[in-house]
């Protein structure tokens, strides 16, 4: 069928439309490859200048993310092109695809990796290993990323040993001071005895004890032994450093210095025996497989008892711990016991007793009263019983009873402890020679967790500078007498402080400034000369406004269709804006500011022309202005904010720091087609319509 005139005529016409449309078409791919390649070589100009910079784990992430950005666009110039290839836009999606992983994940064992060196530095640190185990689990994890991982594990590990070394010997200095003073105030001492406490520490630390133990060793023999501050300097160390070591081993300072005083005053033993006879008696324990604190315990409680013994009291005491290791009989029971045969009355007495329980004259009191060692009339009373053949299972009830009376026992549960066991077992114990107190202080380190002995390693390393404590003292009482010095210092450190974030703020603008595109300047580079003579803080802020704007200025000149890539770029614009805000505060003066506003209203009005749904500057504009009004700044600067957003959406909330970064602004066929085609069709239908409309009125 043929067409009319009219037909025709509108065909010809629709075709001129869609003729147009398709040159529409082909401007925004040209200006998407424009884009494309602009942003290529700006990323290029940015591989150049990280290539310069020395080897870091950070610059080998840039390398990383620069490489990667290369690729995307790469990708879309193959999806711009006239005739796209889909084999090559495959390809290449997926090599994009792997440099994104590969980037992640080199990205996570760099973290892993300085966690890690972080984690095992912390172990240097005298205040505790925090964390250590927690970071060898990021151990595959930081291997993962090779060289690069390694080089940051090695850096935080190093930076983190010297921090803990310089940390270790300032707290250190700080920690003796105090421990020091804490002594003199708890006992009043000198600083002679004061500084003791500080060479017991450097000679004992190796072995675990830390400072406040070898305080708490020092003010117990302070307390409890008199003669310590009559002994002398190099006796006084040597108690100090046994009751230390002894310490760790389970003896509490108080028994060791009650020991001490009863061995001392009481046992013959001096000051300066004190040690070897500390050495018998641990020995001691340790062969009879028994609690070294208790008996050190235990010994300095029967004291008294053990005083009429004597230089052999020692002996007996260990004798008697035999007694107690084999049959269970109380050392205090033992010695009531055979104290009964003192006297010829008492012995008598006793002997007559055992002997009429016997049935025969068994026990001879005149023996049992020449017989001084308790021990030794122990086992005579023991033997009369057992060599009868008579063991305490086979007494009968009044039998157990008599014996418990003749023996002066306080209970038939003592007469059975009395008769058991086998009194060989063990006997050679007390002869045995002492340990060296090299093995001692061995024991003592071994005793402790792993985490103490490396504490106690790193703790023997670090140079103790005594010399320096009494200047550091020195230091403090001086400020102590001259307050006004202090305030001044002080006053000065908080205003040099407040100038030097002002200086990092102006410093962090001008970097965010220059990380920025050039496209990002071009609405508002006109205005900055004129802004300049405001000073260095307004050219600050401008560069500022040209960051926030960098990834919006991308997409101004494409088709309303991009709208939604736009939206993506100016969120970074909100918190920019508002850091914007904080600069004014800081440094800007309102008038400073009247030229630049046309630079940025040029910026405002071609994002507010575009379609509804679209985050415009002037939503960040007027977060600008809330922030300057939250800052109590001048009504001026207020009114000339205000201006940018008059007729916009609304102010946003205020606040943010400066952005950094690069935004990444992408256009794929999937966004072009599906917005910049049915947008550009939506607009030829409505027209068609429009105009099918008239023809029919």
């Amino acid at each position: 069928m043929a067409l009319t005139p009219e037909e025709l005529k509108e065909q010809i016409r629709l075709a001129k439309e869609h003729a147009e449309t398709l040159d529409k078409v082909k401007t925004a791919q040209e200006r998407l490859r424009a884009s494309a390649i602009e942003t290529l070589a700006a990323l290029e100009r940015q591989q150049a200048a990280v290539e310069g910079q020395a080897y870091s784990a950070e610059k080998a992430i840039a390398q990383q993310e620069i490489k990667l950005g290369i690729e995307r666009q790469h990708l879309e110039l193959l999806r711009a092109a006239d005739a796209p290839n889909q084999a090559a836009i495959n390809a290449q999606r997926l090599l994009v695809d792997q440099l994104e992983r590969g980037t992640n994940a080199l990205k996570e064992s760099v973290k892993a990796a300085g966690d890690l060196g972080k984690g095992l530095s912390g172990a240097f640190k005298l205040s505790g290993i925090g964390g250590f185990s927690e970071k060898l689990t990021g151990v595959v994890s930081a291997l993962r990323g090779g060289s690069t991982g390694a080089f940051e594990f090695l850096n935080t590990l190093s930076s983190g040993v010297f921090t803990a070394v310089i940390d270790n010997m300032a707290g250190l200095v700080v920690s003796l001071v105090d421990t020091e003073s804490a002594f003199r105030k708890s006992t009043g001492a000198s600083k002679a005895y004061a500084r003791g406490v500080t060479e017991t520490y450097g000679a004992t630390r190796l072995y675990g004890v830390s400072a406040e133990e070898a305080s708490a060793a020092t003010m117990s023999l302070y307390r409890s032994f008199t003669d310590f501050t009559l002994s002398s300097r190099r006796v006084r160390a040597e108690l100090a450093e046994t009751a230390s070591v002894l310490g760790e081993l389970g003896v509490s300072n108080e028994a060791f210095a009650q020991t001490t005083q009863i061995a001392t005053k009481m046992l013959g033993v001096s000051a300066g025996q004190m040690r070897n006879t500390s050495r018998e008696i641990a020995t001691y324990a340790q062969e009879m497989n028994m609690d070294i604190g208790q008996m050190f315990q235990q010994l300095g409680q029967a004291g008294p008892q053990l005083a009429k013994y004597g230089n052999q009291g020692i002996d007996t005491f260990k004798r008697l711990q035999h007694v107690f290791k084999i049959t269970g009989l109380e050392m205090n029971k033992v010695l009531q016991m055979t104290s009964r045969f003192d006297t010829f009355e008492g012995a008598a007495k006793q002997a007559g007793m055992l002997n009429a329980a016997l049935g025969s004259n068994m026990v001879n009191a005149m023996s049992l009263m020449q017989e001084t060692d308790p021990v030794a009339r122990f086992q005579m009373l023991r033997n009369a019983i057992l060599d009868t053949g008579l063991t305490f299972d086979k007494m009968s009830y009044y039998q157990k009873n008599f014996y418990k009376d003749a023996l002066g026992l306080s209970d038939v549960g003592d007469l059975a402890m009395m008769l058991s066991g086998d009194m060989r077992n063990l006997a050679g114990a007390t002869q045995r020679t002492s340990q060296e107190w090299a093995v001692f202080k061995h024991q003592a380190q071994q005793v402790q967790s792993l985490q103490e002995q490396f504490q106690a390693l790193i703790a023997s390393l670090t140079p103790m500078l005594t010399t320096f404590m009494g200047v550091i003292k020195g230091i403090a009482n001086w400020l102590s007498k001259h307050p006004a010095v202090l305030k001044t210092v002080i006053g000065l450190l908080v205003t040099f402080k407040v100038v030097m974030t002002a200086v990092a703020i102006k410093a962090t603008l001008m970097q965010a400034g220059l990380m920025a595109g050039a496209g990002g300047m071009a609405a508002v580079g006109a205005a900055a000369p004129a802004a300049a003579a405001g000073g260095v803080a307004l050219s600050n802020a401008i560069t500022m406004v040209g960051l926030a704007a960098t990834g919006s200025m991308l997409g101004i000149g494409l088709i309303t269709a991009a709208f939604t890539a736009m939206a993506v770029a100016l969120l970074a614009v909100v918190p920019a804006a508002a850091s914007l805000g904080n600069v004014f505060s800081l440094f800007g003066n309102a008038e400073n500011f009247t030229t630049a506003v046309a630079g940025i209203k040029a910026i405002k009005a071609e994002l507010t022309d575009m379609p509804d749904g679209t985050l415009e500057l002037t939503q960040a504009m007027n977060s600008v202005a809330v922030a300057a009004q939250a800052a109590d700044q001048s009504a001026a600067l207020i009114n000339m904010i205000s201006q940018l957003s008059a007729g916009g959406l609304g102010g946003g909330a205020g606040g943010g720091g400066p952005v950094h970064g690069t935004i990444d602004v992408r256009f794929n066929n999937e966004m072009f087609e599906a917005n910049v085609v049915d947008i550009i069709g939506g607009k030829v239908t409505d027209l068609y319509t429009k105009l099918r409309g008239k023809q029919g009125h």
